[in-house]
């Protein structure tokens, strides 16, 4: 995002009771943010994903033109289908692309996108200050108000994230614990959009799976953090209080 930008920001409450210490303070900031950053991150990804498709899309133009060959045909033909499986897969195949004679170097597509882990554990470097969460306000009191505030989308999907872990919770409560466990994380990562393309491939990426899931492990252990403070009585019913501004 253009550091000049600034966008209308959209906030996010929650109503506190009883007494709070430094650590309840800090544990419910740390995980509003890191639930936050987690899809921030997917945003990053999505816009350095689309910006390299654009520069793929420009080079693709440049060599159909330039390369009108029967030599090249082949190349390209293998281009075009290396590029759909980059796309299908939102860029996280490591994929060289062949070597043309005009091109200083290889394209390689695996180190174009960072990785999720990267870009969630480096965000200042990824993202502008005005698109990271802020601290609206705060009044500890019981009850009180801790606010805060970010870019509206992320706003609107932290809201329904929670909301949809929140009655899921009430509706499986009968349930096994594993398989409660399977269906929180198929709502993570359905709000981080990870997950279904790997599943939807016969093929093993166990480097990728294993950054896509801290991304996923981390949103959750958050979630749960902010479960721990509601069942502690510090937090008033969460999903009830999240669109709090004022």
């Amino acid at each position: 995002m253009d550091q000049t930008e600034q966008p209308e920001p959209e906030r996010l409450g929650f109503r506190s009771q009883g007494s709070w210490s430094a650590a309840d303070l800090s544990l419910l900031t740390a995980s509003v943010d890191g639930i936050y950053n987690a899809l921030l991150t997917t945003h990053v990804e999505r816009r350095l994903e689309n910006d390299l498709s654009r520069t793929l899309d420009m080079l693709m133009s440049r060599y159909e033109k330039y390369l009108d060959h029967p030599f090249y045909f082949e190349m390209l033909h293998s281009w075009r289908d290396l590029l759909r499986l980059w796309r299908k897969t939102r860029g996280k195949i490591p994929l060289p692309l062949p070597m043309f004679p005009f091109q200083a170097t290889p394209f390689d597509l695996g180190t174009a996108v960072p990785d999720s882990k990267t870009i969630y554990t480096n965000l200042a470097q990824y993202s502008g200050e005005s698109e990271r969460l802020r601290i609206h306000r705060i009044r500890m009191a019981s009850p009180g108000l801790i606010s805060f505030e970010g870019l509206g989308d992320i706003v609107r999907e932290f809201r329904e994230l929670i909301k949809d872990m929140w009655y899921r919770n009430r509706q499986e409560k009968q349930r096994g614990d594993q398989e409660s466990q399977l269906r929180e994380l198929e709502i993570v990562e359905k709000y981080l959009g990870i997950g279904r393309q790997f599943r939807e491939m016969d093929i093993p990426f166990p480097t990728i799976l294993v950054t896509e899931k801290y991304l996923s492990d981390e949103t959750l252990k958050n979630i749960n953090n902010l479960r721990k403070l509601e069942q502690a009585r510090k937090l008033k019913e969460i999903p009830k209080n999240l669109d709090v501004a004022k």
